[in-house]
């Protein structure tokens, strides 16, 4: 494969740290055989492109897809959303309750 095909730098956005070259292989965990691929050397970084089988070609994807933590991290903000939501309400309630006494 020409190197000249896959990006130099991660596209993905915060990132732009260079990606490299992983030859065709075989898996040392699972023993199955693997084609070339590019990946990015953040570690923090999910970013692989593979070049598609029949062309040799692959556009690599423009924007970050979210990996797990990102997607707990999404999680954990909209439940500490809606739980302070539920303490302003409560918070309201009692405040009202004490006024009323």
């Amino acid at each position: 494969m020409n190197n000249e095909q896959a990006p130099i730098n991660c596209p993905f956005p915060n990132c732009g740290a260079p990606i490299r070259n992983i030859p065709a292989g075989i898996s040392k965990k699972s023993g199955k055989p693997y084609d070339e691929f590019w990946a990015c050397l953040n570690r923090d970084c999910n970013y692989v492109w593979k070049p598609d089988k029949n062309t040799g070609y692959k556009k690599p994807p423009t924007e970050k897809e979210p990996n797990q933590e990102d997607k707990i991290l999404k999680a954990i903000g909209e439940s500490e959303d809606r739980i302070m939501g539920a303490l302003r309400e409560l918070y309201k309630r009692v405040e009202e309750r004490i006024i009323n006494i």
